[in-house]
């Protein structure tokens, strides 16, 4: 299989530095495999270009979900790592709501508290959750039954905020606009020239262990 060219995707994603244009680029080999997983011990793949469709199809059930007018507004997902993670982080992306990624495991207590910090209008969460105050709580099984999005018209958002773990004090929530977002995704480039042995360009599997709410987890995968 082809090498995929790294310092031309940099190239591209240099040119324009949004979430929108991240995303293109990370989809743009649509024919490579994205993800693999086991399901009753077969494994399972899905390709860049079935997830973009993916993505457009929660992107079309949030927005209907959770509002156009609230477009723009941050919204959380608290999950944890399975292949449904891409999908709904670009979903809520291309609907126009800012992304603030929370720990699966916080209490109902602390996740109120992180909403309530993040402004958030919305939680895209597996079960319900004991909140004090209005926040719409979309469940993942709902959202993981949502099928096509003709007419949905993409209109990405331009902020991710991360949360710290709180293990010294509170947990902290921190903004990155999407500029520095892309700067992060090209620090690969930097390490394909210094350790291709690291970055290679070769499609190659990497294990998802850590928590995609986890800044490196995040940001690697």
């Amino acid at each position: 299989m082809p090498q995929i060219d790294i310092s031309h995707r940099s190239a591209l994603l240099k040119g324009e530095m949004t979430l929108e244009n991240l995303f293109h680029t990370t989809v743009s080999d649509g024919h490579l495999t994205a993800a693999r997983w086991l399901d009753n011990d077969r494994e399972q793949a899905l390709t860049f270009a079935q997830y973009k469709e993916i993505s457009y199809d929660y992107a079309d059930y949030l927005q209907k979900a959770i509002g156009r007018e609230r477009k723009g507004r941050f919204v959380a997902i608290q999950m944890e790592t399975s292949y449904h993670w891409f999908p709904t982080f670009w979903g809520l992306v291309a609907a126009g709501y800012q992304v603030v990624l929370l720990d699966a495991s916080l209490s109902d207590d602390m996740t109120d508290f992180m909403l309530g910090q993040a402004g958030a209008v919305a939680l895209v969460v597996k079960n319900k959750r004991s909140l004090s105050h209005d926040a719409l709580q979309i469940l993942h099984e709902d959202l993981f039954a949502a099928k096509g999005h003709e007419g949905f018209m993409p209109q990405f958002a331009s902020q991710v905020a991360l949360c710290t773990s709180g293990t010294t004090a509170t947990s902290r929530i921190f903004v990155y606009d999407e500029e520095a977002v892309c700067h992060q995704v090209l620090n690969s480039e930097l390490l394909h020239r210094l350790n291709p042995r690291i970055v290679s360009g070769n499609p190659e599997r990497s294990l998802s262990f850590l928590p995609y709410h986890h800044v490196f987890g995040f940001m690697v995968n």
